[in-house]
């Protein structure tokens, strides 16, 4: 029997978690809400499934612009300045 993922149910539309990957140590701490954390002066990314872009993002309470998504794959590319202390991510559908 063949284990592998490439059958398709390895698809960001089909998996339950939200966190797919990131440049950032990524804690779910409620739907939707996040705490993210990284190395001070580097590009932090986290990279969700998302069923709808959302209608804003915001980190730390202030609004980040620097998102992507794509509706076809249903995921939310999410990409801010990565910071030594921990900072709250949340996402509005």
């Amino acid at each position: 029997m063949n284990s592998s993922p490439r059958n398709g149910d390895d698809d960001a539309a089909t998996r339950k978690e939200k966190v797919i990957a990131s440049a950032c140590k990524v804690i779910a701490t409620k739907e939707n809400t996040f705490v993210v954390e990284g190395i001070a002066n580097t590009e932090g990314i986290v990279l969700l499934h998302a069923d709808k872009k959302p209608t804003r993002v915001t980190l730390g309470g202030n609004d980040i612009s620097s998102i992507e998504f794509s509706e076809s794959d249903k995921l939310l590319w999410i990409k801010f300045p990565n910071e030594a202390t921990p900072r709250l991510l949340t996402v509005e559908e």
